[in-house]
């Protein structure tokens, strides 16, 4: 009896088949499960990259304003600094400027005081030379009459006029200086004058200095003024102490 065989086919369908695919399962199950591990890590790994960007950055930004919060203090302790060495400076020029006022007014005091001595010594001498005066002008010798004269001169020839002027220039800011150079043709007497009117001394007393009448100082203050040119209205008092306030400032 002839044997009969089933095809390869058949054969391959109804026995091998189920174990190509069930081997082919496992293959495609391994490589899924490959790729969702590495799919798993890739996120993992992108998740830390992205943390530790996010960290860095953090403490980058932290670094910063650290380091500018440092500057920021340097530029206050700087400027705190320097505040402080102005103060200190603003402080020592003040306490220098003081001491030079207190200096300039020690100075100007001083030089008020030998004014006022030189002007009372001047008068003191003018009275004691006009009594002598008046004493040998009675007389009838000649002699006597010669000496009267020589006091009379000696009256306004003094040497302490020129310590006087010297003095008044230096507490007066060369006051004497400044008024003969804009008024040259200014006589000596004319000057001593403008220094006794600055000084505050009265007519009488100012006439009691150069043996005069105190009409003869009245008249003299206003030729004076003619020589000036001021006007019948303007007071030459004024006008003398506005030139020393022009010339202090």
């Amino acid at each position: 009896m002839k044997r009969i065989t089933k095809p390869f086919c058949v054969i391959y369908v109804l026995h091998l088949l189920p174990y190509h695919i069930a081997e082919t399962s496992m293959w495609q199950a391994a490589i899924v499960l490959l790729l969702l591990i590495m799919v798993s890590v890739s996120i993992i790994l992108h998740y830390r990259y992205k943390k530790m960007k996010v960290r860095i950055h953090i403490e980058r930004e932290a670094a910063f304003l650290e380091a500018r919060r440092m500057v920021e203090m340097e530029k206050q302790k700087a400027f705190q600094q320097a505040n402080k060495l102005i103060e200190e400076k603003k402080a020592m020029a003040v306490q220098q400027a003081q001491e030079i006022i207190e200096k300039a007014k020690e100075e100007a005091r001083q030089l008020q005081a030998q004014v006022t001595t030189t002007s009372v010594m001047l008068a003191n001498k003018t009275d004691y030379l006009m009594q002598l005066q008046e004493k040998l002008k009675t007389s009838d010798n000649n002699e006597y009459k010669r000496i009267a004269k020589e006091i009379k001169t000696n009256l306004t020839e003094s040497d302490h006029w020129a310590d006087f002027i010297k003095n008044f220039n230096l507490l007066h800011a060369h006051y004497v200086d400044n008024i003969t150079l804009r008024h040259p043709d200014l006589t000596s007497n004319e000057v001593r004058l403008i220094c006794f009117i600055l000084s505050g001394l009265s007519n009488k007393e100012i006439a009691g200095i150069f043996s005069v009448e105190p009409e003869s100082v009245k008249k003299a203050r206003y030729r004076l003024k003619k020589k000036l040119n001021l006007a019948e209205d303007e007071s030459l008092g004024f006008y003398l102490q506005n030139l020393r306030l022009k010339n202090v400032g």
